[in-house]
């Protein structure tokens, strides 16, 4: 998964409703206006939610980030003034994807093949 911004804010658009995927009251992007990357949530176009700046492990706005966890997850700015948030998982066999849902919460899903379905390993 890659995220990146340049020069609008949007990466990502909630769904109206869990059943309505018409769009939604929630967008998420890289925001960089600090000069350092940081995640906001925006609803309605107001911010709901900031991640704080990355530190190069965690961004530091977010008390439960752990980097154990976050192995394959990378931040980074080129010269031309884009940000870059990459995910990778750390075992290429697992299937995952991210979700802003129509609350405006950030969702990990993984597909579990024993029981068929995916289910959220991360909120």
């Amino acid at each position: 998964m890659r995220i990146s911004h340049s020069q609008g804010k949007t990466a990502l658009t909630s769904w109206r409703s869990p059943s309505d995927p018409s769009i939604g009251k929630f967008s998420m992007g890289i925001d960089t206006a600090t000069g350092i990357p940081e995640i906001f949530i925006w609803k309605e176009g107001s911010p709901s939610y900031r991640s704080g700046p990355w530190n190069g492990q965690v961004f530091i706005g977010v008390p439960h980030m752990n980097p154990v966890y976050l192995q394959g997850t990378r931040v980074a700015n080129d010269d031309q003034g884009t940000a870059y948030l990459t995910y990778s998982s750390f075992n290429e066999s697992f299937l995952d994807y991210f979700q802003l849902n129509h609350e405006g919460n950030m969702v990990k899903l993984s597909w579990y093949d024993e029981k068929e379905r995916w289910e959220i390993s991360w909120m």
